[in-house]
């Protein structure tokens, strides 16, 4: 359920960002999305790392009485990073010249940072409520389609664009906020539980404040060096790519909330191969395809003025399953032994490697050149945290080699077919049908490798469905 309103959370902001690069253009559409960039930062400073350490802290609070003060405590402390996070962003904003062009749009929707500090998104997933949020995200995600639609005419229109956008996502914060006050309560908490919870969550925060200069030090790099117009370009390809990662969130999420009740190395491995197998799964096809067919997807979804992005749109694919393996093994599995130096080194030595490359990528005056970069960038962190987590929890190389193959092979076999009707030189009447055809052949070729699982699925799918199971 998580995973298909997932799913349905992606395609509506695909349908804005269409509607949006046709409208604001080239420039203005780098300037918004520099702009939602910058705003992230605000974000990560104001949730601080709480979304990986309080869904630990609820695991292990016995009592309700404990559970509101565990959510007291953390709904306070990010209040006092939400002001902490408004106030660094004026003076940044004030005091860099080159940020001029995205003063008014930042400030206009720095309410999201308040929003932010109420979000109760971790309480859902420790409560296992995802289906509820999804529902919620959709109904304001279906709304953002209509205020664009309305709203945004022309390039002047872009800060209207980041405005919409952090209006929604405040919307899910406070109703996810509201869902989870019914389901958790909440307790005024003293200075010093307060002060315990920022110090804990400290090193999170390091390391999501890491994996976002892993993530995102390739945007500001386009800017400085390139300007507006390259970093509308670069956002078209990473906005299609940032479509498809949340689908490692939706899926994984789901085990997580099982791994918070196991202890045992065994356990955890099943759930850890599961959820990369799926992942993988998923991630693979979807890769090779918008590689195969980058300048339709680009020219589809933005229009013919973005089509220079679509090599950069190829090679940030790539990154998809570093990224997954970042998530999965630092995020998920090292936060639950709260072996946070190995995640913060490993996150260190990603940054290191994708700055140096990425400042001197830029003197080929290349998009594609600092695309590479980052996605070194993710491979280097990527590796470290993955040996990290497997030393924790004693996982074993073999078993996790062997599911990633398992969920690779058919992707694999997909791109065979493709180069062998592409080297008899058969052409298809359409782009359109050529996917249609690669689809098709993906979904057998998974169904014939992997039946067990997919009766597993189908069958547990046919028992929930009311009504259904009945029959």
């Amino acid at each position: 359920m998580a995973f298909l309103s997932e799913i349905a959370n992606k395609v509506v902001p695909l349908v804005n960002l269409h509607l949006v690069a046709q409208r604001l253009g080239v420039e203005a559409f780098g300037l918004s999305q520099y702009a939602l960039w910058l705003l992230e930062w605000g974000i990560i400073l104001t949730t601080f790392g709480f979304p990986q350490l309080a869904p630990v802290m609820l695991r292990n609070a016995a009592t309700a009485d404990e559970q509101r003060r565990v959510n007291g405590s953390v709904i306070v402390s990010r209040l006092i990073l939400a002001a902490l996070s408004m106030l660094v962003l004026v003076v940044t904003i004030q005091g860099q010249h080159q940020l001029e062009p995205y003063k008014t749009a930042v400030l206009s929707s720095s309410f999201i940072l308040l929003a932010s500090a109420l979000e109760s998104t971790w309480i859902l997933a420790a409560k296992q409520k995802l289906a509820l949020l999804s529902v919620i995200s959709i109904f304001a995600k279906l709304l953002s389609v209509v205020a664009v639609f309305v709203l945004i005419h022309a390039p002047d229109d872009a800060v209207v664009f980041v405005v919409i956008t952090s209006l929604i996502n405040a919307i899910i914060a406070l109703a996810s906020f509201l869902v989870a006050i019914r389901l958790v309560g909440f307790q005024m908490p003293s200075w010093g539980q307060v002060m315990g919870c920022l110090v804990a969550a400290a090193p999170f925060a390091l390391a999501y404040l890491l994996l976002s200069g892993v993530d995102r030090f390739d945007l500001y790099l386009v800017e400085n060096y390139f300007g507006p117009a390259a970093t509308g370009l670069y956002s078209a390809a990473s906005k299609l790519i940032g479509s498809v990662t949340p689908i490692i969130a939706a899926v994984s999420a789901v085990f997580y909330s099982e791994m918070l009740a196991l202890s045992d190395s065994d356990s955890v491995e099943r759930l850890v191969n599961a959820s990369l197998f799926w992942i993988i799964s998923i991630l693979a096809p979807l890769t090779f395809l918008l590689g195969l067919f980058d300048k339709d997807v680009i020219s589809f979804v933005f229009g013919s003025n973005f089509t220079d992005a679509s090599a950069v749109l190829s090679i940030l694919g790539v990154g998809t399953f570093f990224f997954a393996g970042l998530f999965v093994f630092g995020f998920q599995l090292l936060a639950i032994k709260q072996k946070w130096r190995p995640l913060v080194a490993s996150l260190l030595f990603g940054f290191a490697i994708g700055a140096t490359c990425g400042y001197f990528s830029v003197t080929s005056q290349s998009l594609s050149a600092v695309a590479l970069c980052a996605v070194a960038a993710k491979a280097a962190a990527g590796a470290g945290v993955t040996i990290a987590a497997m030393r924790a929890w004693r996982l074993k190389f073999a078993a996790l080699f062997l599911g990633i193959f398992r969920s690779l092979l058919p992707t694999v076999l997909l791109a065979i077919i493709a180069g062998l009707y592409s080297q008899l030189g058969f052409r298809f009447p359409s782009a359109a049908t050529e996917l249609v055809f690669l689809l098709g052949c993906y979904g057998l070729l998974f169904l014939g490798l992997n039946l067990a699982e997919v009766k597993w699925v189908v069958h547990h799918i046919y028992r929930r469905l009311p009504g259904i199971g009945a029959i």
